[in-house]
């Protein structure tokens, strides 16, 4: 009878440690502990100013620039150009200016980002009557960051205006633009818990089934 007794309070001891919620819980915070990822993000600044030359440099000046999302920006420029009797060897010197917005086709983190230019500004300069000439230039071109804060632009324009009578254009219809850019601000980086949710969840689920059983 004695053994019988103790063969049955050894069960419900057994029982009630393999069912026991304290102990279930710490097995399984054991289990998924190590499910928990943690992932490193980074957001690139939204500044820029560079210097260069062509439409989107007022011809030859500086260009500021400002990201609205990953993907769009707004931008403008000013700078100088050349008028006057004695043009071809820089003569008085005039402003220019571009404004305008860009549409990326990679977010600001990247380090190739083809884009797209609208730009409205001086796009042509009329030599005979010493004045430029104002109108559009879309165009395509791309923003290269040789590293962290600096980057490299190049575009081709294609300049869209009234021609004045009596003028012609020099050079192709196709404008370069070459520059150099400058990313103000901290390139901010930050950790995130992702799955967090997920292996609550799990265990609410786990919880639910011991408790039935």
């Amino acid at each position: 009878m004695k053994n019988k007794l103790l063969l049955f309070l050894l069960v419900l001891v057994i029982l009630f440690i393999s069912h026991s919620p304290i102990i279930a819980a710490d097995y399984e915070d054991d289990e998924y502990e190590e499910e928990i990822v943690v992932k490193k993000t980074t957001s690139a600044t939204k500044w820029r100013a560079g210097l260069g030359f062509g439409i989107p440099y007022g011809v030859l000046g500086v260009n500021f620039e400002i990201g609205l999302n990953d993907l769009l920006s707004l931008c403008a420029g000013i700078g100088i150009y050349p008028s006057g009797n004695d043009v071809d060897n820089f003569g008085d010197l005039e402003i220019g200016y571009s404004v305008g917005g860009r549409i990326y086709f990679a977010p600001r983190k990247s380090h190739f980002r083809p884009r797209i230019n609208l730009l409205r500004g001086t796009v042509a300069i009329n030599k005979s009557s010493d004045s430029f000439i104002e109108g559009f230039a879309p165009g395509l071109g791309f923003d290269w960051k040789v590293s962290r804060k600096l980057g490299m632009d190049f575009d081709l324009l294609y300049p869209i205006y009234d021609q004045p009578k009596g003028t012609h254009q020099e050079g192709g219809a196709v404008k370069i633009s070459i520059g150099f850019g400058y990313y103000f601000g901290k390139i901010a980086k930050k950790a995130v818990i992702v799955e967090e949710e997920e292996i609550e969840e799990e265990l609410e689920e786990d919880e639910e089934e011991f408790e039935e059983e």
